[in-house]
């Protein structure tokens, strides 16, 4: 059984229980230097080709097992610790085999935490091309799209209530995480903007519904853009990686949320140190 929340947690419970939104929201701008020049010599060295993608689901990864209250699940109004970081990225399909039924679909690297650079990589690169080809690789995905492409509406919209009304219960809830384990989403709506001039991504937000799955947080980010920052006391051209970080006040406050994004901050300033010469780390 999970163990009983703080006082502070149990009021947080059921001051942001539904139909309340317990979502926050706070947008940074990291400095990527180090980072874009860590990605530069692996993409010298053997495939997989290593993204700011993949970089960023590995920093997560590590980020989050630091803090594992953030990476914990609210199931029922009952917060359940989650024993591995998982990121679910979403995957544009519109253009591709996959986009005939479906306009997006999604990429789930389990054990995010643990698993080293380039093994994140290569897992990706692998379900996205899977999943663009028309090939749903999570068992409950296949389940979902088939139930709502073959199913009248009205049975479908049933189905999915009375699913969700099981997922509240903690042993139905694990039995789904078993099958699609997520506990983190990492997105990136401001990707289209890269490059445009005149633009700056500036932030986003979002309030989960909380249905059939909960999620601790979710990491929207943009293209890594110039920007005009202090360094070393001067003004200085820097690229900077836009990061916000959206996370649920039943699980942290705004404390643990900075300290969480300053501990991803140190991992991108030194992803050498964390993830090796070579990304195997």
């Amino acid at each position: 059984m999970p163990d009983k929340p703080s006082v502070i947690r149990e009021f947080l419970l059921w001051w942001f229980g539904p139909p309340y939104s317990p979502w926050v929201s706070t947008s940074v701008a990291i400095d990527f230097t180090d980072s874009r020049d860590y990605l530069a010599r692996l993409a010298q060295q053997d495939a997989p080709k290593v993204s700011v993608q993949h970089l960023l689901t590995a920093a997560i990864g590590r980020a989050l097992a630091d803090f594992p209250d953030a990476n914990s699940r609210v199931i029922g109004g009952t917060i359940v610790p989650s024993s591995q970081v998982a990121v679910a990225m979403p995957v544009n399909l519109i253009g591709h085999k996959g986009g005939k039924d479906r306009e997006l679909s999604a990429a789930i690297v389990e054990h995010a935490d643990t698993r080293s650079l380039r093994d994140i990589a290569g897992h990706t690169r692998k379900t996205i091309s899977e999943e663009r080809e028309g090939r749903v690789t999570n068992p409950i995905g296949r389940w979902l799209m088939r139930g709502i492409k073959h199913m009248p509406r009205p049975v479908v919209r049933r189905s999915l209530d009375l699913m969700d009304r099981a997922a509240q219960r903690v042993p139905v809830a694990e039995q789904l995480f078993s099958q699609m384990p997520i506990t983190t989403g990492l997105t990136n709506p401001g990707a289209t903007l890269a490059n445009q001039e005149g633009i700056l991504f500036r932030g986003a937000a979002i309030s989960l519904p909380g249905r059939l799955m909960h999620l601790g947080t979710v990491w929207a980010v943009s293209a890594v853009q110039d920007e005009v920052v202090v360094f070393n006391g001067a003004p200085a051209v820097r690229p900077m990686l836009p990061v916000v970080l959206i996370f649920d006040h039943r699980l942290i406050d705004g404390v643990r949320a900075s300290q969480l994004i300053l501990r991803l901050r140190e991992i991108l300033g030194d992803p050498e140190g964390v993830f090796g010469a070579r990304g195997q780390g």
